[in-house]
């Protein structure tokens, strides 16, 4: 290999040197360090790289944690918005009952008016039923 080797100015622990686009001659290596590379069979680097985690398992505990401390913090969010609306709904409700006691006294009021309404009429019409 040459002086220059992208392997060791990536400072990675595999690499690959593809030839062509045939993977079976591709050559494998594992970086030693201090610019020293071993050729490492393809079967070994597969099963190394896959056996490797390159901190992906921390990383993904990371991002759960903080993917379910978000949709914690929308749950409580949408819960007080739902305690909000209950609490509105609730004086509504409220109100609505008060109204219906009101209009349940006047239809009381209204029709204790319509009776005496109509004994002063049928009072009135008796007396001057002459001028009728």
């Amino acid at each position: 290999m040459s002086n220059y080797n992208p392997i060791c100015v990536q400072q990675i622990q595999f690499g690959i040197f593809a030839k062509n686009d045939d993977p079976q001659l591709w050559d494998y290596y594992e970086n030693l360090g201090r610019n020293i590379f071993k050729t490492i069979p393809r079967t070994e680097f597969e099963m190394r790289i896959c056996k490797k985690d390159f901190g992906m398992r921390h990383r993904q505990e990371r991002i759960i944690e903080r993917v379910n401390e978000q949709v914690d913090q929308e749950v409580k969010n949408c819960v007080t918005q739902l305690d909000e609306l209950n609490d509105k709904v609730r004086l509504q409700i409220q109100e609505i009952g008060d109204l219906k006691e009101k209009i349940g006294d006047l239809r009381k009021q209204s029709n204790t008016h319509f009776g005496w309404s109509l004994v002063i009429v049928i009072i009135l019409a008796i007396i001057f039923r002459d001028y009728l």
